[in-house]
């Protein structure tokens, strides 16, 4: 029997954590072997895990596809340093474009954008700052995404956190209005929580428009909703993805994250005017203020 065959004797390498963190993980690892059919080894590793006993421990144990989480799963899979022949996917991290097969922590904006459109119709641009080393390629598919949508997407790059706060200053000070909403993704230089955040925020009850976010801390804050992974479909996701690599070995790249909940926060959307249906409130896995 040709080896891509072979039942799938699947392990998943997760960060050595405590908490909530490890609940998350361990989310993952369930969904993954439920789409693999059985179980799979758990391997917990740190950043001074040893490459060498790891791949003795997948070699002795006869393992032919892995599931990498975390940070640390993402440098021990980029590295290269797996027995040759194990199928090999990365998760619950930002993984950059081009580097390893897997699925990123980075949202999809087509679920962005289609929760835009149902949660607040009258929008018709969407305004958003970005570092492109960060984020330069969920730009391009955001920019589909928007034409998909009958939205205007206007991107506007920059390479500092003065010159984001500038941005955002400048594009605030037009004003905007209902028509207008402000994406805020994960962007380690446009978006910063003790700066940015509650400037946007602040002139979004001013001027009433829209901000979402890929950050469920920000529907928290006010933003209208934010989207997050859905742990268990995306353990059940990064799966097929081993299976899908070993039956092709090759064609499997890094994905955004499509695998979400929705968190809404209902006192702005009073604010903006927005009303919902009982039926749409049913699909709500987060609510704010929680009283």
């Amino acid at each position: 029997m040709a080896p891509r065959a072979e039942t799938l004797r699947l392990a998943v390498l997760y960060p050595d954590s405590a908490g909530p963190y490890r609940e998350i993980f361990d989310t993952i690892i369930k969904g993954a072997e439920e789409e693999a059919g059985g179980h799979a080894e758990r391997i917990p590793i740190t950043d001074e895990s040893d490459p060498q006993e790891l791949s003795g421990t997948l070699t002795a144990k006869g393992i032919n596809g892995v599931i990498a989480l975390g940070p640390e799963g993402y440098h021990i899979a980029q590295a290269g340093t797996l027995p040759p022949g194990i199928a090999t996917v990365s998760g619950a991290f930002f993984i950059p474009p081009n580097s390893v097969p897997g699925v990123s922590l980075a949202v999809d904006p087509e679920p962005l954008f289609r929760e835009l459109k149902r949660l607040a119709p009258e929008v018709r641009r969407v305004h958003v700052v970005y570092d492109p080393k960060y984020n330069d390629w969920l730009i391009a598919l955001a920019r589909q995404a928007a034409n998909r949508f009958g939205l205007r997407f206007d991107a506007y790059p920059v390479e500092s956190l003065r010159d984001a706060v500038s941005r955002y200053r400048a594009l605030i000070d037009q004003p905007l209005d209902e028509q207008d909403a402000v994406w805020l993704p994960v962007d380690a230089t446009t978006v910063y929580d003790k700066v940015v955040l509650p400037l946007v925020l602040q002139a979004a009850w001013n001027q009433r428009f829209t901000v979402f976010s890929s950050k469920p801390s920000h529907a928290q804050k006010g933003a209208l909703f934010s989207l997050f992974p859905d742990h268990d479909a995306l353990g059940k996701r990064l799966a097929q993805m081993v299976k899908r690599l070993r039956r092709t070995n090759g064609g499997v790249t890094m994905e955004p994250l499509s695998d979400v909940k929705l968190a809404v926060n209902i006192r702005t959307a009073n604010h903006l005017g927005l009303h919902f249906s009982n039926s749409l409130r049913h699909e709500f896995a987060l609510v704010f203020p929680t009283r």
